[in-house]
């Protein structure tokens, strides 16, 4: 990507595919979301978006993690060890 077609994006010339904001936000280390948000939106309510996210992602890793060891260990999610 050129600087050229960056300041076209800027300025509302150029419209991005889903694929140019996926690298972008690679990139730049960002979430594609983040582009859609306006910085004092974001800096309002960005920890808590990041709290949430954080908990998504906590909750589906445990569930992984139990479907996992049900699937290969034959251990019941819902028996409590002794």
């Amino acid at each position: 990507m050129t600087h050229n077609f960056i300041n076209d994006i800027e300025n509302g010339k150029k419209w991005v595919s889903a694929e140019t904001i996926s690298k972008l936000a690679l990139v730049l280390k960002a979430e594609p979301y983040q582009f859609f948000l306006s910085e004092s939106w974001w800096n309002e309510s960005g920890p808590e978006i990041f709290s949430l996210y954080l908990a998504d992602i906590t909750d589906s890793f445990q569930r992984m993690v139990a479907e996992y060891r049900q699937r290969y260990l034959g251990e019941d999610p819902l028996k409590k060890a002794h």
